[in-house]
């Protein structure tokens, strides 16, 4: 009450403290309790229970695009179809596909989607995937967030968690990073970020966030593999990701191309048996005129395939 009238006094900043407060003497107590003790467990429990394997949220567990506990980084231009990607991975964590890009999906409870970046849009896009039948599971089990948060996290760190509590959400994507974090280039407001997403983590809830890409350098290599140094901002944003996947293409593009960029479980280089099995699908594909192929020029022997259908599905 003393603070709040206060010249120039910031409600936000004031509710911040007022709850950290709170939260300090609510945690207060014997050795081994409240907030001193509720997230350590003994040695034991911690290899066995938290190395245990589980269920991914996307793949298999060979191979891993999306971990339980883990977040998800998609990354791109404008207008390659992450979002598109992202969309068909929330109706199936809501039970109307199993599969995305060949891989498999485990089904959630409820999604909370943060459509802060363009929410017209979000929604016209998120449309074409909906049918009429879908309205009572939307209605239950989907709930959008239109436009920015009511404050910053590097003032809040927890509220993640609590929009994911409040909401009963299971799942929570963040649609765009751009649009939650104040400076993408500042180590603090990228730090308060991360430490935002692990608490939403360790609350339970599982996340996917989408992210945008810095703009083609002159001497970058064209059609080269993309690295983490492509993503925008600090080296936080990746290193306190589980997963990054990079989209390459143009805005419209009928073709993009998906890269892997950080791996979850490690993807070794393929044997020649998996190459050969690889070639197998590819050329069954051709044959059925779902793909095409073209030799690569110069002589090589390596050939391109590339989809024929115009969404997204994966071919190799």
């Amino acid at each position: 009450m003393q603070k709040s009238g206060a010249e120039g006094a910031d409600p936000d900043r004031i509710r911040a403290q007022l709850q950290s407060a709170l939260d300090t003497d609510a945690g207060r107590g014997v050795s081994g309790s409240g907030r001193l003790g509720r997230f350590a467990v003994d040695g034991w429990g911690f290899v066995t229970e938290y190395g245990a394997q589980v269920p991914p949220i996307w793949g298999t567990p060979e191979q891993t695009g999306w971990a339980s506990g883990e977040s998800m980084m998609l990354v791109g231009p404008p207008g390659v179809g992450k979002s598109t990607i992202a969309h068909q991975l929330v109706m199936a964590r809501l039970g109307f596909r199993r599969l995305v890009l060949g891989m498999p999906v485990t089904e959630g409870r409820r999604v909370l989607y943060l459509a802060m970046d363009r929410p017209p849009q979000i929604a016209r896009a998120l449309r074409r995937l909906v049918r009429p039948v879908d309205e009572e599971i939307l209605r239950d089990r989907l709930v959008v967030w239109a436009g920015p948060l009511p404050t910053t996290l590097d003032r809040e760190p927890n509220l993640l968690a609590e929009l994911a509590a409040h909401h009963d959400a299971d799942t929570v994507v963040i649609d765009s990073i751009k649009d939650i974090v104040g400076k993408l280039t500042d180590d603090e407001a990228v730090g308060a970020y991360n430490r935002a997403r692990q608490q939403l983590l360790r609350s339970g809830a599982e996340k996917l966030e989408l992210h945008h890409q810095c703009k083609a350098t002159a001497d970058a290599k064209p059609g080269g593999r993309p690295t983490l140094d492509r993503v925008y901002g600090t080296t936080w944003f990746t290193a306190g990701a589980g997963s990054v996947m990079i989209l390459s293409g143009g805005a419209g593009n009928t073709v993009v191309e998906l890269h892997h960029a950080k791996t979850v479980t490690g993807e070794p280089d393929p044997s020649a048996k998996d190459q050969e099995k690889a070639r197998r699908v590819l050329k069954g594909l051709y044959e059925a005129e779902q793909a095409t192929k073209d030799q690569e020029p110069g002589g090589s022997r390596q050939v391109r395939y590339r989809a024929r259908a115009r969404h997204m599905v994966a071919v190799s």
